[in-house]
């Protein structure tokens, strides 16, 4: 598949363990940078078919480099038309910190998929295998939880509305008793239906929040509290005891508390504007001293 700059004169000199193809591209991850010798080309490089067509597939924000870090391992690959979806073992890929062993690639840039609802990739361990179906990605691999749900243990599904323009079909009357629907080809190799987007459906669930831990200071008499909410972007109240709530980012943290009974709260407000009607309660206590 071409030749490149490597000690063997080919274009890729390291472990590859993915491979997927649309049409007459293939996409290919590897251990490996600089594929072909291109220095934007790390860890997933695109094959237009010919003998020395290699292209790289976006970069860091610098342009000097691949979006991936340099310590990543891609071990699945999936696409569907200018998509191309990638998983493996990596972390913080062009600085963002959701960027962690499961990314996606619009045809033009790479982009984090999810997140665990707190800042991060939306699992921690190692992605091995993806799929495409029913307007979903699933992937497997070595975690305990993804997006916040500790159920989604080793395999897990994402939909894909929340970052690509899904399609809805426009049905027409048929020639019979039952409608059916016309059909024109679609970006990869199954028909699918002719179809305008449809309008987001609005988000009326309010986001849940987690108490996800509590410290208390007896000697300093100070409290810090962490907390999230399984929804990306959600920002914070906090309210104690019976004072007004007031915005509050994690960690929170009181000090110079009086002794006696206190209650800590803490509700999520999610980005369209749905709040969390039972918020995370901590009752403590400050001893005397």
């Amino acid at each position: 598949m071409g030749a490149g700059g490597g000690t063997c004169s080919c274009a890729l000199d390291a472990y590859v363990r993915a491979l997927t193809a649309n049409g007459t591209d293939v996409f290919v991850g590897t251990e490996g940078s600089d594929v072909a010798g291109i220095a934007q080309a790390d860890h997933v490089a695109r094959w237009d078919g010919s003998a020395s067509a290699w292209s790289a597939m976006g970069s860091d924000t610098s342009g000097t480099n691949g979006w991936f870090p340099p310590a990543t391992n891609i071990h699945g690959l999936t696409s569907a038309g200018s998509n191309v979806f990638a998983t493996g073992t990596f972390q913080n890929a062009d600085g963002d910190a959701r960027a962690d062993n499961v990314a996606w690639f619009d045809g033009s840039a790479w982009h984090p998929v999810g997140s665990n609802g707190a800042g991060n990739g939306p699992w921690a361990g190692e992605g091995s295998a993806l799929a495409l179906a029913d307007q979903k990605l699933f992937a497997a691999g070595n975690f305990t939880s993804a997006g916040g749900d500790d159920l989604a243990q080793s395999a897990a599904s994402f939909e894909l509305s929340q970052i690509i323009a899904v399609a809805t079909p426009t049905v027409t009357a048929g020639p019979g008793p039952v409608a059916t629907p016309t059909v024109t080809p679609g970006p990869s190799a199954v028909a699918t239906p002719t179809a305008t987007p449809a309008p987001p459906a609005p988000d009326v669930t309010p986001p849940a929040t987690v108490l996800r831990s509590s410290k208390i200071n007896q000697a300093k008499r100070k409290a810090t509290f962490r907390f999230a909410s399984a929804e990306p972007g959600s920002t914070f109240s906090c309210r104690l005891d019976k004072k007004k709530s007031k915005p509050c980012t994690s960690p929170k943290t009181y000090k110079k508390l009086d002794p006696g009974k206190h209650v800590f709260r803490a509700k999520a407000r999610d980005q369209a504007g749905n709040v969390d009607a039972s918020p995370a309660v901590k009752r403590f206590r400050i001893k005397r001293r």
